[in-house]
């Protein structure tokens, strides 16, 4: 009998984000198609289906059948799976380049089996024994990594198998006098914040993947939220942890955060929760440009109170959102590409949006509200009267779907994610976004082709921030693979020009962990 699962991993896309049964509803109209076609320099967007299931072929397991009756007494044979799902659900993630590779069916390497673990102690056999047979092991939390994280290799190994952690979802202990709860890493942001609602507490770590992925992914990855100021990083609330590796159990929060499965599998975490907040009010602002906007949110964060959440749009973000909201007066008709920032119907050429949620009991919260609005009026920041209804929960969960859409249509989308000190936004923004606007130009399917370029401040705290980066661009059919790794390397090269380094985890702490090397090989450090 097989064990339950919070999420069935049948039940999700195997070629995309999310639920398989998920549609865009209303679908987007065809007026949005047709600008969006014009925008990108194409006559039209034509119907580009994901290959079918079926049509796909694997190579057979290279685990031999005594490997497999060995996988199977540490974990139950129900939980060591070879089928032909399970090896392509598992085999990328959900990266730019990972989707058209599945959506193609061109799977470089599937894992040789999917292996799912009960508890810890199953955890650490699996390391144990896979070492052992020289077996490559690929840490799996919600799958929605977008750089290669989950994505299989086998390094110098014959085999390699991915471990998902999708049976480890409960929770260990709630201590709401210390304000502490320990976790198991498999569970999923839904499910964590549900089980700290009941209690009257929460974490509120709200990434763009939050629907799916989990709390032991968000650790390994050092994901951000828009949580402003202490909140938004993993660092900020994470207290321990428990993972297991080669060479044992490693407490170390630390070294655990942005691991990224090369150090070993976290499989408990114990974090820091607040209570459920009295007052809870999202607002739009608007600003002459981007400079100001960032400057208001800045200047905001070192008050003492200060909003609880920022997501700020640069001017081409604010206005593609805002050419989408006027394409038509049937709300259905425009409301699903962009609608999830929910800007004013009139926005001046330039301006930027700032979305400022402000929480907690009801005389900080004021505080904060005041204080962002002495801020954002010293910049020219005006507040406008929005439907925002909820727009901080909605963005993670309608973002990731409406990637899909696109592809259907021939439209690539590239998504790159950088740390950056305020001194250096600016530069950052503008020399990031001129690599992907320049790359894409090079590599379009047609003369005069060209994308759509934006950025959003997806986190913002004192000392700097986290800028989101997304390119939309006509596919180059039968080559978009390439296109696409090209255009995320160049914006990952223009990140580095800036910051220097996006590999901070140093090789000796990887090999006085990791000695054999099973441990996600497909994944470099620092030398």
């Amino acid at each position: 009998m097989l064990s339950p699962m919070s999420i069935e991993r049948t039940k999700l896309n195997w070629s995309g984000w999310g639920w398989a049964a998920h549609r865009v509803d209303p679908p987007v109209d065809e007026a949005v198609w047709s600008w969006l076609a014009g925008e990108l320099g194409m006559p039209a967007l034509l119907a580009t289906p994901a290959r079918p299931f079926e049509d796909i072929k694997l190579p057979p397991s290279a685990l031999a059948a005594a490997d497999l009756r060995m996988l199977a007494a540490a974990v139950g044979a129900e939980n060591v799976r070879i089928t032909d799902y399970e090896r392509i659900f598992h085999a990328l993630g959900r990266g730019g380049a990972d989707l058209l590779r599945l959506r193609a069916g061109e799977i470089p390497l599937p894992p040789d089996a999917v292996i799912y673990p009960r508890n810890a102690r199953e955890v650490m056999l699996l390391i144990k024994l896979c070492e052992t047979l020289g077996i490559a092991v690929v840490p799996f939390g919600g799958g929605t990594n977008l750089t290669g994280g989950v994505n299989v290799a086998r390094g110098k190994h014959n085999a390699a198998v991915t471990v998902d952690m999708a049976l480890m979802d409960r929770m260990v202990e709630i201590d709401p006098e210390a304000g502490l709860i320990t976790a198991e890493a498999g569970i999923t942001g839904p499910e964590l914040e549900k089980a700290l609602a009941d209690k009257g507490l929460m974490l509120g770590h709200v990434p763009y993947s939050f629907e799916f992925s989990t709390l032991g992914g968000w650790i390994a990855e050092d994901s951000v939220s828009s949580s402003a100021g202490r909140d938004g990083r993993v660092g900020d609330w994470l207290v321990g942890v428990k993972m297991a590796t080669p060479e044992g159990w490693l407490k170390n929060a630390h070294l655990a955060i942005g691991s990224r499965g090369m150090l070993g599998i976290i499989v408990e975490a114990t974090v820091r929760v607040r209570p459920l907040p009295e007052t809870r009010r999202e607002s739009a602002w608007f600003f002459p440009n981007f400079s100001a906007a960032a400057a208001a949110a800045r200047a905001s964060l070192r008050l003492d109170a200060h909003p609880s959440a920022l997501h700020l749009s640069d001017a081409e973000a604010t206005r593609i959102v805002e050419t989408l909201r006027t394409l038509t007066a049937k709300p259905p008709a425009r409301s699903h590409l962009m609608n999830v920032f929910s800007p004013p119907p009139v926005v001046k050429a330039g301006a930027c949006q700032v979305l400022a949620c402000f929480e907690g009991e009801k005389s900080h919260s004021d505080a904060a509200q005041h204080g962002f609005a002495a801020a954002a009026g010293a910049l020219g920041g005006y507040e406008r009267p929005v439907a925002l209804a909820g727009g901080f929960r909605r963005i993670p969960l309608a973002a990731p779907y409406l990637r899909d859409v696109q592809l259907d249509r021939g439209v690539g989308v590239a998504v790159v994610m950088a740390d950056v000190r305020w001194r250096q936004l600016e530069t950052m923004h503008r020399n990031v976004c001129a690599a992907l606007d320049a790359t894409i130009r090079q590599t379009v399917p047609r003369e005069g082709a060209r994308g759509c370029v934006f950025a959003h401040i997806v986190h913002a705290a004192p000392e700097g921030a986290v800028l989101c980066f997304t390119a939309i661009y006509p596919r180059n059919l039968g080559q978009d693979i390439a296109q696409a790794e090209e255009i995320e390397a160049a914006a990952r090269a223009a990140i580095i020009a800036e910051t220097g380094s996006d590999t901070p985890l140093p090789v000796s702490i990887r090999r006085a962990l990791d000695p054999n090397g099973v441990l996600n090989p497909g994944l470099t450090t620092d030398c």
